[in-house]
């Protein structure tokens, strides 16, 4: 029997590098094959990610359109998994994976760098009060 730190490896591997070998220990339903079920998991995933850059480059996301943006999106997930416990952060690296992108865009006038200097400065000191 497979320890729990060893399912959740598998599990995290399964959702992250699409390795399946987590179906051996998922069952199936009634209703569905296991591949199905654990895709909802993969699906999910990804979903929630996109949303998170989506919310933090809704500017970017309307500047290039929808198309753009979800390949774009698409592709920044695939390079950058979410690293920290706190999903607030995970869309910090899209500015410069953009400049790796377009080495002749600069990334200090593109508005994911504005928006995200933005956003961070108002997370970083708070709201501004103007009397």
């Amino acid at each position: 029997m497979k320890s729990l730190k060893e399912l959740q490896d598998e599990f995290q591997r399964g959702i992250l590098a699409e390795d399946d070998a987590i179906l051996a220990d998922v069952n199936d339903s009634g209703k569905e094959e296991r591949k199905v079920l654990f895709g909802v998991y993969r699906h999910a995933y990804v979903a929630r990610l996109a949303e998170i850059v989506d919310e933090d480059y809704e500017q970017v996301h309307a500047y290039i359109g929808d198309q753009a943006f979800a390949r774009l999106v698409k592709a920044y997930i695939a390079a950058h998994p979410s690293d920290q416990r706190n999903a607030r952060w995970f869309s910090r690296h899209l500015p410069a994976f953009i400049a790796s992108l377009r080495p002749t865009l600069s990334t200090r006038r593109s508005p994911s760098s504005l928006r995200w200097r933005r956003r961070s400065q108002m997370l970083s000191t708070g709201p501004t009060v103007r009397r």
